[in-house]
Parts: C-alpha cells; sequence; structure tokens
C-alpha cells in the first residue's frame, strides 16, 4: 500500500496534489510516529520555495510531512482551522516572516518563531464569518485570474489577425471601394502606371526633339 507524501501548497492555501509522492507503509508509519496528520489539521511551511504558506488539509486526504512542514490542530471550542490558516497567510504575519528570514541564504523559520506570531481569537461566529468573507475573495480573485489569461491568449490572437487584415488592406476601406461610395471613377493602380509611363515617354520624345532641333541651329 502506498501513502501519499505530501508537500505542495498552492498560492491559493489549497493541497496541490498535481505532482506527488509515495512512500512505503513502513516510512509512512515512521513519519506519523509522533502526530499523524489528519483532516482539519493546518499545515505550515517553514522553509524552501513555499516558505510561510499555510493551508488545512482536506478530507480525505491521508497523508505524511516532509520535515519542512508543521502541523497546527485547534481546538475546536476556539478556532476554527480556516480561520487560522488565513491569518497566518495574511499581510502581516507574511511581513514578519520576510523580517525573520531576509539576510539568510537558506531562508527557514525555527518552531519557537512561529509560536510567537500574533494570532486573535475572535468568536466562532465571527470567525466563521471572516471565512466567509475571505473564501469569497480568494474565489472572486481565482476567477479574475482566469479572466485576464483568457482575454491575454485572445489578445494575442485578436493581434495577429489585425496584423494579417494590415497587410490585406482590410483595415480602412479601399480606393475602389470610396470611388463606388462617391460615385465617381476609379481607376486601377494599373491604369495608373500604365498613363504615367505614357506620359512620361511623351515628355522624354519632346526633349530629343527639342535637343536636335537646338543642334542644327547651333551647327
Amino acid at each position: 500500500m502506498r501513502f501519499v507524501f505530501g508537500r505542495l501548497i498552492s498560492p491559493l492555501w489549497v493541497f496541490d496534489l498535481s505532482e506527488v509522492r509515495f512512500v512505503s507503509p513502513q516510512t509512512y508509519r515512521e513519519r506519523v510516529a509522533r502526530l499523524e496528520p489528519r483532516p482539519g489539521d493546518v499545515v505550515y511551511s517553514r522553509e524552501g520555495g513555499i516558505l510561510g504558506i499555510a493551508c488545512v488539509i482536506p478530507e480525505g486526504l491521508r497523508a505524511c510531512l516532509g520535515q519542512r512542514m508543521m502541523i497546527m490542530r485547534c481546538r475546536s471550542d476556539a478556532m476554527r482551522p480556516g480561520f487560522l490558516c488565513h491569518v497566518l497567510n495574511s499581510p502581516v504575519i507574511l511581513e514578519g516572516v520576510r523580517e525573520l528570514t531576509s539576510g539568510t541564504a537558506s531562508p527557514h523559520l525555527n518552531v519557537g518563531d512561529i509560536k510567537q506570531f500574533p494570532v486573535p481569537i475572535p468568536t466562532l461566529r465571527e470567525q466563521g464569518e471572516v471565512l466567509r468573507r475571505g473564501d469569497a475573495l480568494l474565489q472572486l480573485t481565482d476567477t479574475l485570474e482566469k479572466q485576464l489569461s483568457s482575454a491575454s491568449a485572445r489578445v494575442g490572437t485578436l493581434g495577429q489577425a489585425i496584423l494579417a487584415k494590415a497587410f490585406r488592406g482590410e483595415l480602412v476601406p479601399t480606393e475602389a471601394e470610396l470611388a463606388r461610395q462617391e460615385g465617381r471613377d476609379y481607376e486601377p493602380a494599373a491604369v495608373l502606371l500604365e498613363l504615367i509611363r505614357s506620359q512620361s515617354s511623351q515628355v522624354t520624345r519632346s526633349h530629343s526633339r527639342a535637343s536636335r532641333q537646338s543642334n542644327k541651329q547651333n551647327g
């Protein structure tokens, strides 16, 4: 039997299970000897690329955690796991994390530092309202990001289409179309070029005759 080795947390504060590792039953038992993660526990990353990010273990997930992760189990009569997760991911706590880890080659948080984080404890009802509003904002943010990504893709396609139309002369009315709209004659470019060549030839012949006559008079 294999068990999920949970180690990835997404920026939206939920487990990202698109990439997982598996361990043997023996390794699992060793990793959960002190405390076995269970749904509703808050998991907090103490180091690495996801330093300072918290999320809640969802229902149905059986996982063991790496050494870089910390488990927090809330008292049901005092703290909602989701509320604690929001607090740990708040700008105030994240700023404190940056101050604690700046200037180090291998940024990490000590358990003692994490225990000093200021965590407000409003009533469970108030925590529920904060969660409701916070989750709504997160969902809105996710929706806006998807819409922006989709719009950016459409803009790229639109730009290529506009460029193609520009090369085909389809962005503005052609001279022929304007002539039809204004009820006047229209001479295609080929006709105009032929007229220019004809006039140029006439001018050249006139200059040649004038030059010959001038030479005769001088001679």
